[in-house]
């Protein structure tokens, strides 16, 4: 506790020198505990306490002291169903039923997509909840298919034009960014050696490319290092993480988790 006391003082020493003022109401301390009743330290910025909170929101994301990021994940689903509540209104007069999509997949997506690697749920309730914005959306675009459309289900929809799950999404985004990582096209040391290789043992023939860690806590093993090990070591059979080209990786990914290309 003294020693981040320490840093706070020496960081607003020098914001001081460097006349750099600092919006107290914008910091916040945040404690990451596995006890129901955590008691935080109290750290002093200025000579101002600075406020405790659960949840605080960190470029765009909304990170809670439990890190299972469920808030992030209910924020963004209303966000998404009100812009899909605005496209669905503005667009009643519509006959191009593909208007719409390229409408969802410009405003709305992007919502339920952004910095997934970060946040990526675990849990079915969760993926269902993010789910629920795309299944709506779809239930809507069965009304453009008439007669038919009662005995469509969301799945038949989906199939009708051609519309990914966003877990797919998801699922391709972390083999992506595994790849940028491991050929330089994303820089960062740091992360790069969360990753353990491992090394081929003779005799097998297909064999796991990256080493799991052990652990008995849900947030790691839920957790962006974790999952993506997980999913490459599930991939690593068919897909070449160590050369041809990004365009290519990226086409060949698409080909083994979408549906509908």
């Amino acid at each position: 506790m003294s020693k981040l006391q320490n840093d706070i003082n020496s960081l607003s020493v020098w914001c001081t020198s460097n006349k750099l003022s600092l919006n107290i109401s914008k910091c916040v301390v945040m404690s990451f505990s596995r006890s129901h009743k955590p008691h935080p330290p109290v750290y002093w910025l200025n000579g101002q306490k600075l406020q405790v909170v659960t949840t605080i929101k960190d470029l765009g994301v909304t990170v809670d002291n439990e890190l299972n990021f469920a808030n992030h994940i209910n924020d963004i689903s209303l966000r998404a169903h009100r812009v899909l509540g605005l496209i669905i209104r503005s667009g009643r007069d519509f006959r191009d039923p593909y208007t719409l999509i390229r409408l969802f997949d410009a405003l709305v997506k992007p919502i339920l997509v952004y910095c997934n690697i970060v946040w990526a749920p675990s849990s079915d309730q969760l993926v269902n909840r993010l789910e629920s914005t795309q299944r709506k959306f779809c239930k809507y675009l069965s009304w453009f298919l008439n007669s038919v459309a009662a005995e469509m289900s969301t799945d038949d929809v989906y199939n009708y034009f051609k519309i990914n799950s966003l877990s797919c999404g998801r699922q391709a985004c972390d083999l992506l960014f595994f790849y940028k990582l491991v050929n330089g096209i994303v820089i960062s040391p740091e992360i790069l050696a969360q990753f353990s290789l491992i090394c081929p043992r003779a005799g097998l023939r297909h064999g796991r490319l990256l080493e799991i860690k052990k652990t008995t806590k849900n947030y790691v093993w839920n957790g962006p290092r974790s999952r993506i090990a997980r999913l490459v070591n599930e991939h690593s059979s068919t897909l070449n993480f160590f050369g041809g080209s990004y365009n290519q990786f990226t086409k060949n990914v698409k080909d083994q988790l979408y549906n509908h290309r």
